[in-house]
């Protein structure tokens, strides 16, 4: 995540906004300063022909050193440390959005790698088992117990089914490429990710209620907390410009002095020293104080209004996250009885091929249902995983999202197996480190 770009900016704009902390605190320390000035004279006389002439030449030095404190002011010193440590507040919630959308990224990638590997199962699977339809055929073909047409159906079906293979490699490459980019690794890298299996567990059970989710929202949810300090930032500006206009009291001290030597009117060092108080009133401003505080308090009910605007979107995208990984939850057990029920019915079909009582299209038509079947249960298992993604983006967990922690391990294994990628893509089997803060 350090080589994120937008990570990097929130974290450089936190470091400013301490850094305007710090600013603000200075203001209830003194302050003192010093100067000196040193200069050269030269003085002339005028002769009654006209002719000026030297008389002397001398140097002056003179120095000071000053220091005020500011003892007393009616708040504004207060409002406007207030003001920015909101506004520190505030980069360092909009650093938190910037990382959970690393993490949602990341995570997302992660989870579409997981199922091209789905997908490569599938067809392998599917593969695998036409082409052993195709070797029966043939027997019973060489045999003279079946026609060229059911070995010429067995070798389109098992042609289909290399084909899909073959896109399914494509697609592991592409998304293990997503995931390399995202967390650094080079491109050419194939992360060796598994799946949930042909029967997949992800999902059985229904996500907690929305309430309960939703029960400490504002304080754990960036945007909200964002809001929220935008709202406190704008409050002690208001408060900063109403207290500019008050009195104050300060304490000022100072030291001068001076010499002049080598001319006509020789000054001897002298010390000046002074302290007093210095009072501060404003009398009168043209009504700029009262357009200044009107301006204030319509910024702070600005950010009031985006803050209910924020609320209403997350709670309604926390909303549809919540249904829709309740329904996707519902539909699991029906998606693995249709799975089951298939794969049971293409052994079916497959014994009774081979004993010679069933055909070529009933097998072939049972396998195309076994890996529809599969593939619905692969998309579903998927759309589960990142809708329950989502939801925990959406409130602001990222971190904790159905108690799972997403991370992809140091030392991860890249490896491919030839059985399962061409020549093509294997020229780097290498390992590599990839890992997410």
């Amino acid at each position: 995540m350090q080589r994120d770009p937008q990570i990097a900016q929130s974290w450089a704009e936190v470091r400013a906004r301490a850094a305007r902390v710090t600013v603000a605190r200075a203001a209830y320390l003194p302050s003192a300063s010093a100067g000196a000035d040193v200069s050269m004279t030269s003085d002339a006389l005028a002769t009654p022909g006209g002719v000026s002439r030297r008389a002397g030449s001398g140097r002056e030095a003179s120095g000071e050193v000053g220091a005020s404190w500011l003892l007393f002011d009616v708040g504004e010193r207060d409002a406007l440390l207030d003001r920015e440590k909101y506004r520190l507040e505030i980069a360092e919630a909009l650093t938190d959005v910037s990382l959970q959308q690393a993490i949602f990224d990341v995570a997302k990638a992660h989870y579409l790698a997981r199922d091209a590997y789905a997908r490569l199962r599938i067809a392998r699977d599917g593969e695998l088992f036409s082409q052993q339809i195709l070797k029966a055929a043939c027997a019973r073909f060489d045999a003279g117990a079946g026609a060229l047409v059911e070995v010429l159906r067995a070798r389109t079906a098992h042609g289909k089914y290399v084909l899909l293979r073959l896109d399914a490699v494509a697609d592991v490459v592409a998304r293990s490429s997503e995931l390399a980019s995202l967390v650094g690794a080079p491109l050419d890298t194939i992360f060796t990710l598994g799946d949930d299996g042909a029967e997949g567990a992800a999902g059985t059970s229904p996500p907690a209620p929305v309430d309960v989710m939703m029960a400490d929202l504002e304080r754990r949810h960036p945007l909200l907390r964002k809001a929220n300090a935008e709202i406190l930032a704008e409050k002690a500006a208001a408060d900063a410009a109403r207290h500019a206009w008050g009195p104050t009291l300060t304490l000022v001290a100072g030291v001068d002095g001076s010499e002049s030597f080598g001319t006509s009117y020789d000054v001897r060092p002298g010390l000046r020293a002074s302290i007093g108080i210095r009072i501060r009133i404003p009398l009168f401003d043209g009504g700029l104080r009262k357009h200044r505080a009107r301006e204030a308090e319509a910024r702070v009910d600005l950010a009031a209004e985006r803050k209910r605007g924020v609320l209403r979107e997350v709670t309604s995208q926390i909303w549809r996250r919540h249904r829709a990984l309740l329904s996707l939850s519902r539909r699991r057990s029906v998606e693995v009885r249709l799975s089951g029920d298939a794969r049971q019915s293409r052994d079916i079909a497959r014994e009774r091929y081979r004993e010679g009582v069933g055909s070529i299209e009933e097998i072939i038509s049972a396998q195309t249902a076994l890996a529809d079947a599969q593939d619905t249960l692969r998309a579903s298992r998927t759309r589960w995983h990142l809708e329950r993604l989502a939801l925990a983006a959406s409130l602001g967990a990222l971190d904790s999202a159905a108690g799972e922690t997403l991370t992809i391990r140091e030392g991860v294994e890249q490896r491919a197996h030839a059985a399962n990628f061409p020549a093509a893509a294997l020229s780097r089997n290498r390992n590599r480190r990839a890992s997410s803060e």
